[in-house]
């Protein structure tokens, strides 16, 4: 199984793509849940945005603020495949769930952290979501400076959809060779830039 231990966009999308994969996701949420449960735009009372990110996987409520809660974390996290976890540098660690926590009962663990920037550094416990990133790596900048004026769509210098064509395309090779190896059988891989620039948009998917 993939233990879920992440919130808004960038975790949730990936352990979504784990699911659609096959994998048995459990997402792991607060007594309050994930902070997109409910943002718009809705149907039928329940939050599409955040629907496009958590189908396909199972969820339970832990308080990891309760000593309980932390046990019952650290059992899922001893029969866990994977781990994924996309908070601050730290917040992991101070309760007990951090990678050099987990190896002495799990020590075929995959631990995947997402951050902002990174696990250690300078700007490391900064916070961050898309929009700072985009700003701080200059995306922004380099965006604009291929732009002619607004009569027109703009340029986009950055070929977004070539790295998230090519970076599934590797995801999808690999699951083919380990499905090969399990089967004998090769099979055919289907990518459309389309569909991966448009998983991107997906609040704008969804509004």
């Amino acid at each position: 199984p993939v233990l879920d231990f992440t919130i808004v966009m960038s975790g949730p999308l990936c352990t979504r793509m784990l699911a659609d994969f096959g994998a048995d996701v459990i997402k792991v949420e607060p007594p309050s849940g994930d902070v997109v449960r409910h943002r718009p735009p809705h149907r039928a009372g329940f939050s599409t945005y955040y629907a496009s990110m958590n189908c396909g996987k199972r969820s339970i409520v832990l308080d990891l603020q309760t000593p309980e809660g932390k046990r019952l974390a650290r059992e899922l996290a001893q029969e866990a495949d994977i781990v994924v976890e996309n908070f601050r540098p730290g917040v992991m660690k101070r309760v007990g769930l951090d990678y050099e926590s987990q190896l002495a009962t799990n020590p075929r663990l995959i631990y995947c952290s997402i951050s902002g920037f990174g696990q250690s550094g300078p700007m490391a416990s900064a916070p961050a979501y898309a929009p700072v990133i985009h700003a701080a790596s200059g995306y922004e900048m380099a965006y604009t400076q291929y732009q002619r004026g607004g009569d027109r769509p703009a340029n986009n210098g950055i070929f977004i959809a070539d790295v998230l064509g090519a970076t599934h395309a590797i995801g999808a090779i690999q699951l083919a060779l380990y499905d090969r190896e399990r089967t004998g059988l090769g099979q055919q891989i289907d990518v459309a830039l389309m569909d991966w620039v448009l998983g991107v948009l997906i609040y704008v998917m969804q509004a």
